[in-house]
């Protein structure tokens, strides 16, 4: 008569049996158990992740429209200011213009007393 022997063995050998353990048994249920709420709770989860991506969604573009509407408004305020130094420096240049149009000498006796003054300025410190 053959004897055979059981083995507590965790492979899976041809001709050998497994004992059960009670801890292995234990820890399956418990996987199981887990892994059966997890199915219940899947919606509920990705739900809660939705609701949470969509208000950060939210939030990330309220923020970029309000940043735009701020960036756009002072583009125009700076585009206003640069129109109305643009219409100053015309009407000064328009002004300079006519004024040496009807008599440039008063110009370049002013631009000869300027270079005179530099000069001597310069001239003395070296």
């Amino acid at each position: 008569m053959e004897k055979k022997v059981e083995t507590q063995n965790h492979g899976t050998k041809k001709g050998t049996h497994m004992k059960a353990h009670p801890k292995h048994d234990k820890i399956h249920e418990a996987l199981n158990l887990l892994n059966e709420v997890a199915q219940e709770k899947k919606g509920e989860l990705w739900e809660t992740i939705v609701d949470k991506y969509a208000y950060v969604r939210d939030m990330v573009h309220g923020v970029t429209e309000e940043g735009l509407e701020t960036a756009n408004a002072a583009k125009k305020d700076l585009l206003k200011s640069l129109q109305a130094k643009e219409k100053e420096l015309l009407v000064s240049v328009s002004k300079i213009d006519k004024q040496v149009r009807e008599d440039p000498w008063k110009v370049v006796g002013g631009v000869a007393l300027v270079s005179l003054i530099a000069g001597i300025f310069l001239g003395r410190r070296k």
